[in-house]
């Protein structure tokens, strides 16, 4: 069946998110539906304040190419509509950013115009409820230049869950200790999640402040998942050079903010994997897979 594509003139307004955000509340996921068209905008301009804002906040170094995880950071308010389209039957609050993979097919530079299509991946079982995936496709001048899916899980009863079923997507493995002993440390301050969030537009209140995050279960406010991402690829990207790459990551376990956390790195056959633990090495918060394709 052909995909309908709904396309936006510009990029869709957050302004009337808070209410707009009261309607998903009632929502059970009891249907499972989720909308069927690609939500699509065309011929977007790279502004260049805007990306050196998000190169800062990240940690990459002031460039013409964009990060890899930069178009993720633009299609963000489309993906926002997606789920607050009313043919999807799942709360937009609640859900949990647990996987992500990036892969970049050709360099991004800054000077392109690109055109964003998004759209549902199937609908599928989880131990602790569902995962709605989260497509992303960029073109430049017809040509698929990046693809990136995130796994998000909302939470629910899930009776269908067959424990001894194979997943789409083998989860990758963690050992109860880091890579190895070559850490390098990271120091995030209270205020890292706000910063993240004014270049993101993910304004999440479990990533502002620590009143805002308490009220939704948090200790104190976490940063976001992706500026975790992204400050990989910031320490791994230069290695890498511009061709194709991949970049899978997990999110196993939040960071509260203000943090310290450690980042472990080592080389793999055809790239490298990463790791980011506390301080203690005894909580694993992240890890990844950098492949050279």
């Amino acid at each position: 069946m052909t995909q309908k594509i709904r396309n936006f003139d510009q990029m869709p307004s957050l302004a009337r998110l808070p209410w707009r955000l009261i309607k998903t509340f009632f929502r059970k996921g009891v249907d499972e539906a989720l909308p069927t068209d690609i939500f699509q905008l065309k011929n977007i301009e790279i502004d260049a304040q805007h990306l050196a804002a998000y190169q800062k906040v990240c940690g990459f170094e002031r460039s013409d190419q964009l990060p890899l995880t930069y178009l993720h950071v633009l299609a963000f308010k489309l993906q926002i509509e997606m789920l607050l389209d009313d043919g999807c039957d799942f709360p937009l609050l609640g859900l949990v950013h647990i996987d992500n993979e990036i892969t970049r097919h050709k360099p991004l530079s800054a000077g392109d115009r690109y055109e964003l299509q998004c759209r549902f991946g199937p609908l599928e079982n989880h131990r602790k409820g569902k995962l709605i995936t989260l497509l992303l496709e960029a073109y430049v001048d017809g040509e698929l230049v990046l693809e990136g899916r995130a796994t998000n899980l909302c939470r629910m009863a899930n009776p269908e869950f067959d424990a001894s079923a194979t997943p789409s997507i083998a989860p990758l493995s963690v050992e109860r200790r880091p890579l190895n002993n070559e850490a390098e440390r990271w120091k995030l301050g209270a205020d890292l999640g706000r910063r993240y969030a004014k270049v993101s537009g993910d304004r999440n209140p479990i990533h502002l402040w620590k009143s805002t995050a308490k009220l939704l279960g948090f200790k104190r406010q976490i940063i976001h998942g992706m500026w975790s991402k992204a400050r990989l690829c910031a320490a791994i990207e230069p290695q890498l050079g511009d061709g194709p790459v991949r970049v899978r990551t997990e999110f196993k376990q939040p960071i509260f903010l203000p943090g310290k956390v450690h980042f472990y790195q080592a080389e793999t056959a055809n790239g490298c994997r990463v790791e980011i633990w506390d301080t203690q090495a005894s909580r694993v918060h992240l890890v990844g897979i950098f492949e050279q394709l």
